[in-house]
């Protein structure tokens, strides 16, 4: 059935150019499978034809074995059952192969959201004084009013800003695009960093939204140092991430009402199972709240 690694070539570049992924995500399901490739060398298993569940359990416990998060694990194993599947796609028993492989439970923790005044803290933290720091101002305004992927705002483009309707396109995951809201607040420190910062930074070398002082697009890590600069400003002690904005975006919406479809929709979630883990933040915190400030939430002598 061919080389291993051939086919690990042939798997990638299809989720590259057949589904559009991410190259942060192909990286990742490169490392995956380099890992798993390896380990099937190392057990004289490195045909195609001799992949089997037996030796992606194997490969399981060999990561188990080594300490590897439930998590870690689990994406491995998903990633392996996306290549199985993409090897055999021509084999009745190599489909077989790939559903009796065992599905790892995920873990999901609650996402960590951020109260409203912390968040407007952490905005705030960040002083309007240059070109750059009124960009930086304006990234973390749309970073909340949005809830837009980190890598969705540094994407964004200036013709993806609708100001008549009042809201941005995001392009995600798999080249997907959706149109977010986007607040007041939000526009007007747009509208102040494209007439007074954008201009001093321009070298019209770039149609990016967002740029740095050479005029190119802005990056991931710069967008991380920027929340993580802004967050240090408002609480030393306080670890937020871009992600961080975004959970407390969908969070807060829900918080004040707002149907859990439309939060799925501006989220860009495929799944509503993906947004409902929302609803159990926002439990969570009424039961924190209520148990807080209710005089009969807890009875201090439960013999009594």
């Amino acid at each position: 059935m061919g080389a291993l690694n051939d086919l690990i070539d042939d798997f990638l570049a299809s989720l590259d150019v057949e589904k559009g992924y991410s190259r942060n995500t192909l990286d990742a399901y490169a490392r995956d499978l380099a890992d798993f490739s390896a380990f099937l060398e190392e057990k004289g298993l490195a045909d195609i034809s001799r992949v089997d569940a037996e030796s992606v359990s194997l490969f399981n416990q060999r990561l188990r074995s080594k300490g590897v998060s439930q998590n870690t694990v689990a994406r491995k194993i998903a990633c392996i059952r996306s290549f199985m599947k993409f090897a055999f796609r021509d084999s009745a028993r190599g489909s077989q192969a790939v559903e009796d492989v065992e599905r790892p439970r995920v873990r999901r923790g609650l996402p960590r959201a951020l109260p409203e005044n912390e968040v407007a803290r952490v905005i705030d933290a960040m002083p309007a004084d240059t070109p750059v720091r009124i960009r930086d101002r304006a990234m973390l305004e749309l970073l909340y009013a949005s809830g837009m992927r980190a890598s969705e705002l540094t994407g964004a483009r200036l013709s993806d800003l609708n100001w008549s309707e009042g809201h941005i396109r995001c392009v995600g995951k798999g080249s997907k695009s959706r149109v977010v809201p986007v607040g007041s607040k939000a526009l007007q420190w747009l509208k102040r960093y494209l007439e007074e910062a954008r201009p001093a930074l321009d070298s019209g070398k770039s149609d990016r939204l967002f740029i740095n002082t050479r005029g190119t697009p802005v990056s991931r890590s710069t967008l991380w140092r920027v929340v993580d600069k802004a967050a240090a400003g408002a609480d030393p002690a306080n670890h937020v991430s871009p992600h961080t904005f975004r959970h407390s975006f969908a969070t807060h919406l829900l918080e004040h009402g707002a149907d859990l479809r439309a939060v799925q929709e501006m989220l860009g979630h495929v799944d509503i199972s993906t947004t409902q883990i929302y609803t159990r933040v926002t439990s969570s915190r009424l039961r924190s709240v209520y148990e807080q400030h209710h005089p009969r939430a807890r009875l201090d002598n439960p013999d009594e």
